[in-house]
C-alpha cells in the first residue's frame, strides 16, 4: 500500500483530498501546511504529496524547494494545487504536477494511478502500515 502526503489549510479541501486517496486505497496522512508536511515526510517517506500552494507557514512552493534539495525527498513526485500561483522556475517536471482549482477529483485520482501503479521512486520505501 502507498502512502500519500495531504497538504491543505482548508480543513474541508484537505478531507475530501483523504477521502479520495483513501478510497483509492491508499494510507494518508495529514499536514495544514508545509512545515509540518516537511516534519512527517522526514519521519515516514511518503510515496506522493499532493499539497496546496497558498498556504500559511510555509507554502506549497517553499514545500517543494526544501524536499528538492533534501535527498531523502527529492524524488518524491509532489502534485501541487493552486487557485492563483504557478510553477516555480526550478520545478522538475517529471515528479511534480501543477493543477489548478477548482479541479475534479477524477483529475486526482488520474494522477494517482500515474504516481502510484508502479513501484515506488528511488530511495523511497514502502511505508509500515497505519493503524
Amino acid at each position: 500500500m502507498s502512502y500519500v502526503l495531504v497538504v491543505d489549510d482548508d480543513g474541508p479541501v484537505r478531507e475530501l483530498l483523504s477521502l479520495v486517496v483513501t478510497e483509492a486505497g491508499h494510507a494518508v496522512r495529514q499536514a495544514s501546511n508545509g512545515r509540518e508536511a516537511l516534519a512527517l515526510a522526514r519521519q515516514e517517506l511518503p510515496n506522493l504529496v499532493i499539497s496546496d500552494i497558498m498556504m500559511p507557514v510555509m507554502g506549497g512552493n517553499e514545500l517543494l524547494a526544501a524536499m528538492r534539495a533534501d535527498p531523502h525527498l527529492r524524488d518524491i513526485p509532489v502534485v501541487l494545487v493552486s487557485a492563483g500561483a504557478g510553477p516555480p522556475a526550478t520545478s522538475s517536471p517529471e515528479s511534480t504536477v501543477y493543477v489548478r482549482k477548482p479541479f475534479t477529483l477524477e483529475i486526482i485520482e488520474i494522477l494517482l494511478r500515474r504516481f502510484l501503479a508502479g513501484p515506488p521512486p528511488s530511495g523511497v520505501p514502502q511505508p509500515a502500515p497505519s493503524e
